[in-house]
């Protein structure tokens, strides 16, 4: 809290030093708290949760100089270093030294695959050797020309997906295409454990002490505990349709099943989905008292920390991939519980190919896009540690001091997973758009540094985007600013930015942690833009005109209105009104004198700036004409046609606009009736017309002629008729 505090007025000083011009405009921020804030930039030997936290990767290292053509479905390690890898469709076993490799086993005609290894002991190698002529193989690892010895072979039994061996040296077997177990005494006396109602097992997990025998199934997706002594079984869960292909052991005794259904591949050939931030994490809870119980007697200490505790439903907001849905639509991770609660806490959309636990975390191998991602079902913590792309991770196994070892596809290669992180690492950012030249503020780094190692921020500017393709016209990387010390940012002002983390951390420390990075960065201010001004008539009012106007700012400030108008020939502006805010305002022209105007609007973002960096822009609309005095009539005559009808004739006049129309009415009828003008349209100032009543009855007459302009300017006139009877 001290340090935030401290940062906070380190800040609030720095901003003082700056000129008060500088900070015109709205200071504007990029956050970076989030595994999809960082996911479009680039890591090196770095990596980030799914809390946010950017850490130094875990060590792995590729061991074969030239990887094979081919699978690599199985990997065991050796007391003595040693490692072994089975292979297909060449069915072989290899073994690497050091740096060298050599072939252990190479199979006779039929045997194309080597599903499953297992070491048995210091010095023997269980190899599943598959084809038409499947067989359980021990090589014995002493001597320089191992030869292999058939413990188990049969008919039925064409697949040997899995091998576990207890501590009293039983070996259990999961087998295909029928669905069986085998299990194989000291002595290697076979015979059949169970026989389930599926094609295959395909995976086999031994309980603590060895109690129980777990297996899981293809078909419905089967998870079964089997009583060795006794081969009684219990179906734990079914996972709808989908395989399981991977099973792990917790350290209190919960069971994890992973699937791999090539349907629930979603992302098959796509990009891996980041996701936001999770709200909170899990708290570790201390042993807590449950209360009830008789009377008299203690309540029984329950440990929530022993508790898994994993999301309750698939689609909660810390899954790893958003839009997962649940566990029917993607691969899963599957925890059981000893009291046998079945959870979904892992959504993933990838086939899940292997699966181990190790040091209270589930490292997870996928494909077809590669992924190795581990899981701490405790925490929630999910971490993409690596993304081969070219290769389908097959195989894991357990090696010395906390390694871990990958057996791939496609391209068959080992890798080799170190329990610490690297020395060194970096992270990238993708190229961040100012969309205006800006000035940038200082980063605030919030990362936990232990002592002797270093968290630090270096940035570079442009006008380009492509920071890579035109890297000679950014500015050079920025001396590096240490975490946590709000130093402001020396690169030149520019409208691109760009920044890179560099994570060092000592010999067998914990990666330092950054929690969030924060960049604020203030366009400079630039004018506002009208786009365009109207004038219109208002309607059904007469002598006032509707002004509208579209205006915008690029650096988003709010803006202030000012209206004025001008006569044609008059050297002065008049304004009309000040601080609008609406982008429509109505004029009246009463009391204006006839002739040509205009109306200029002036767009200020003088709101959200000093006055002395305030900018503004004008627009001016086209010319338009007032006219305020009324149209008039000469010439005006009346004569009686044949038949009592009276003919009307006359000239109207209008000033500066055309007259638009010329009607009359007899007797007040309010039945106006339009004339004719001489030459049949009415389009100009001057307009001689002629109107022919009804037939009239005897007697006297009032003829009233109406002259309308186009401004809506009115005159009337009228004449006396007589009609003789």
């Amino acid at each position: 809290m001290k340090s935030r505090f401290k940062a906070f007025l380190t800040a609030i000083t720095v901003a003082a030093c700056v000129p008060a011009s500088a900070w015109a405009v709205q200071v504007k921020a990029w956050h970076f708290n989030t595994e999809r804030g960082y996911s479009a930039g680039s890591f090196h030997h770095t990596l980030v949760n799914n809390y946010g936290d950017l850490l130094l990767s875990r060590r792995i290292t590729a061991l074969l100089h030239h990887p094979l053509h081919g699978l690599i479905n199985a990997v065991a390690f050796a007391p003595d270093g040693r490692i072994y890898f089975g292979t297909s469709p060449n069915g072989k076993v290899y073994a690497i030294q050091g740096r060298k490799l050599k072939v252990l086993y190479a199979p006779p005609h039929g045997q194309r695959q080597v599903l499953a290894l297992h070491m048995l002991g210091k010095h023997h190698l269980l190899v599943a050797a598959c084809g038409k002529h499947s067989a359980l193989l021990d090589i014995s690892l002493r001597g320089n020309h191992p030869k292999p010895r058939v413990l188990f072979s049969n008919p039925k039994a064409r697949y040997i997906w899995d091998i576990e061996v207890a501590k009293n040296g039983d070996i259990f077997l999961a087998t295909g295409p029928h669905g069986e177990i085998w299990t194989l005494d000291p002595h290697h006396k076979a015979h059949l454990l169970a026989q389930l109602p599926v094609h295959n097992v395909m995976a086999l997990a031994l309980t603590r002490g060895d109690r129980h025998l777990i297996a899981g199934t293809d078909g419905t997706g089967l998870v079964v505990k089997l009583n060795p002594a006794s081969g009684r079984s219990f179906v734990l869960m079914s996972a709808d349709h989908a395989e399981i292909s991977s099973l792990a052991i917790g350290d209190h005794g919960s069971i994890y099943a992973a699937t791999a259904s090539p349907n629930r591949a979603k992302s098959s050939g796509g990009l891996f989905k980041t996701q936001a931030k999770p709200d909170g994490m899990p708290a570790s809870l201390p042993a807590v008292h449950i209360g009830g119980g008789q009377p008299g007697k203690k309540a029984v200490p329950m440990h929530m920390g022993h508790l898994p505790m994993p999301n309750m439903t698939i689609s909660s907001s810390t899954q790893p991939y958003p839009g997962s849905g649940g566990a029917k639509k993607l691969n899963s991770v599957f925890a059981i519980g000893n009291d046998g609660r079945v959870v979904p806490i892992l959504a993933v959309p990838d086939m899940i190919l292997s699966m181990v636990y190790q040091h209270g975390v589930l490292m997870l191998g996928t494909g077809p896009n590669g992924r190795l991602i581990s899981y701490n079902p405790k925490t929630q913590t999910q971490t993409l540690l690596q993304h081969f792309k070219d290769h389908d991770i097959l195989a894991m196994a357990k090696a010395a001091h906390g390694e871990l070892l990958l057996g791939t596809a496609n391209q068959g290669q080992i890798y080799r997973v170190g329990p610490g992180q690297n020395d060194a690492g970096s992270y990238t950012s993708r190229v961040l758009d100012a969309k205006l030249p800006a000035h940038w503020g200082v980063p605030h780094v919030d990362a936990l540094v232990p002592s002797g190692d270093s968290v630090a921020i270096e940035t570079r500017s442009g006008n380009v985007k492509s920071a890579s393709k035109f890297a000679k016209f950014w500015s050079r990387w920025s001396a590096p600013i240490p975490a946590n010390s709000y130093q402001p940012i020396s690169s030149p002002p520019a409208r691109y930015l760009q920044f890179r983390l560099l994570v060092t951390a000592k010999a067998k420390h914990p990666s330092p942690v950054i929690q969030a990075v924060t960049i604020g960065y203030q366009q400079i201010n630039v004018a506002p833009n009208v786009s365009s001004i109207t004038v219109s008539p208002l309607v059904d009012g007469k002598h006032a005109v509707v002004v509208n106007w579209n205006a915008s700012d690029p650096n988003g400030d709010i803006l202030d209105y000012a209206l004025y108008y001008r006569q044609k020939h008059m050297p002065v502006w008049i304004k009309i009104a000040h601080h609008l805010s609406d982008t429509t305002y109505n004029f009246s022209t009463t009391g204006l004198p006839d002739g040509q105007y205009c109306i200029k609007v002036v767009a200020s973002d003088a709101p959200s700036n000093p006055l002395s960096t305030a900018l503004a822009t004008a627009r001016k609309t086209n010319w338009f004409t007032v006219v305020n005095r009324n149209p008039f009539i000469t010439n005006l005559k009346a004569s009686i046609v044949a038949g009592g009808r009276v003919k009307i004739t006359g000239i109207a006049h209008s000033h500066m606009v055309a007259v638009k129309q010329v009607a009359i009415d007899v007797d007040s009828n309010r039945d106006w009736q339009p004339a004719a003008g001489s030459n049949s349209i009415m389009d100009s100032p001057l307009e001689a017309f002629s109107a022919e009543t009804h037939v009239l009855p005897a007697g006297a007459h009032r003829i009233v002629v109406r002259v309308t302009d186009a401004q809506g300017n009115r005159s009337y006139r009228s004449l006396l008729v007589n009609i003789h009877g």
